[in-house]
């Protein structure tokens, strides 16, 4: 199903000449999060905004993803809980 989609998404992109761009590799995709998640870090660190650490939530462990981008149900319970104990401690503090 995945990869039918991929070839919709393709061709409606060629049927309107947009450019089709290659979707980074997971280890590309890692690296690119591990940037991105730093970043997020510095600035909520800096302007004291709470944030959930997903990664940390996740463990890394592949088993909680159906592709390279969704999630299973227990990634997606995991995550729930990661937000939701986010904001009782939030809660909590003010």
């Amino acid at each position: 199903m995945f990869k039918r989609n991929v070839y919709s998404f393709v061709a409606l992109a060629k049927s309107r000449g947009i450019k089709v761009v290659r979707y980074p590799l997971h280890d590309e995709f890692v690296r690119h999060h591990e940037s991105y998640n730093r970043a997020i870090e510095e600035v909520a660190t800096e302007e004291g905004v709470i944030v959930a650490d997903n990664d940390k939530a996740l463990g890394g462990d592949r088993a909680l993803f159906s592709d390279d981008v969704h999630y299973t149900l227990e990634g997606v319970r995991r995550l729930a809980a990661s937000y939701a104990d986010v904001l009782e401690r939030d809660r909590l503090v003010h």
